[in-house]
């Protein structure tokens, strides 16, 4: 026989459909494990950082075929020959974005009549509930071999939910920060690489400070322009013909002079024009991209955290039951017809964890994306100060 116990509420933060009393007196009558209630501490709305607030874990028990009669309870059907394993596990799941959410289990299993309990605390368990039913349809009650397979399949249930939406997640982390790359990638700022031509401004700055009437410099004529006033009256007024050679030769410098300087004055102020864009990005992309960047960092972090702490947890489960299978006392007619069934699990369990890795190691690239973007960034700011 199999027996399940959901509790749940409309969402993490909010009280489970379950009064104290009764959650005590479901604890006491089927023996719960106090760690399973440790496990509960964090449903509910968190006090510290989110990823002390989902922390996975498990603990296993095993206790091996008894001989005294004090530890076992015929009236309640229970031989106090059973398998304990309580566990919790945090998943993905999409509602206004993806949000973190966890799951915590409890089961026992009689291995001498064959049954199985089972406590889930989750705030949405309307999916999983209904394929755990689905399951104990086809159940023999009087069978221990058909009730331990049930009770491995439903386990693999969670086991499987924690695994789904750290994809799609990390998929919507990805392609933000792959976007902020190519931002700063594509739109250098700085001084050494902005392909700004800094020769022309200074050479309008010399053109301006040097040509007689230039319309940049507003303060008089300079040194330069008595200079030719002196050098050039003598020979007016003593040869005419020289004279007329030399104001001619001097309006021809000075308009080729103007036009090198206007010629300079448009470059440069399409210089400038560029120069202002680049300071206008050096100041929005700091705010705004950094900003998205770090946030992301964090989502990274705490993703690949839990993400771990979640195969951590399977590959203790893993090794729990693979232990009690080896030993020596576990029952030979569950040895024998659920060895299938035992493979099966084990090996589910180990694609779980893969799957976890797999997710890890793209955060751990992602991370190093996003961390080379920072220091690119910094780097360019730097160098627009200290050019």
């Amino acid at each position: 026989m199999t027996r399940h116990v959901f509790l749940n509420a409309g969402n993490s933060e909010k009280p489970l459909n379950c009064t104290l009393n009764s959650f005590l007196y479901i604890c006491a009558y089927h023996q719960v494990s106090p760690e399973f209630v440790d496990m509960l501490f964090s449903f509910g709305v968190p006090r510290s950082e989110i990823v002390q607030y989902h922390r996975p874990q498990c603990y296993q028990e095993y206790s091996a075929a008894p001989t005294e009669s004090v530890y076992t309870t015929p009236q309640l059907g229970r031989s106090g020959w059973e398998l304990r394993n309580c566990y919790k596990l945090s998943g993905m799941e999409k509602s206004d974005g993806w949000t973190m959410r966890q799951m915590a289990v409890y089961h026992a299993f009689d291995l001498s009549n064959g049954r199985s309990f089972f406590i889930t605390v989750k705030a949405n368990h309307s999916h999983i509930r209904s394929q755990i039913q689905s399951i104990n349809k086809g159940v023999v009650p009087d069978t221990i071999q058909n009730s331990f397979s049930a009770s491995l399949e439903a386990q693999l249930l969670g086991f499987h939910w924690s695994t789904r939406g750290w994809k799609e997640h990390i998929d919507v982390l990805e392609n933000r920060i792959r976007q902020i790359y190519k931002n700063i990638t594509s739109n250098p700022i700085g001084s050494a690489d902005d392909g700004i031509d800094r020769g022309i401004i200074r050479r309008v700055n010399t053109m301006s400070s040097s040509t007689p009437g230039s319309p940049v410099n507003e303060r008089g004529p300079p040194p330069s322009q008595h200079l030719l006033s002196r050098r050039f009256t003598p020979r007016l007024s003593t040869n005419h013909g020289k004279n007329t050679m030399l104001e001619t030769k001097g309006k021809f410098s000075s308009n080729r002079a103007e036009g090198q300087e206007a010629d300079a004055i448009k470059d440069a102020q399409e210089v400038i024009t560029k120069a202002v864009k680049r300071l206008g990005d050096l100041e929005d992309f700091p705010f705004r991209g950094l900003q998205n960047l770090n946030f992301d960092i964090q989502k990274l972090t705490e993703a690949k955290l839990v993400m771990d702490l979640n195969a951590r947890a399977l590959q203790d489960i893993r090794e729990y039951f693979k232990s009690i299978w080896a030993n020596k006392g576990f029952p030979e007619e569950i040895d024998h017809g659920c060895k299938e069934a035992l493979e099966s699990f084990l090996q589910r369990i180990k694609g779980f964890e893969r799957i976890f890795s797999n997710e890890c190691m793209r955060v751990d690239a992602l991370l190093q994306l996003a961390n080379e973007g920072k220091a690119l960034v910094s780097k360019r700011e730097r160098d627009s100060i200290y050019p």
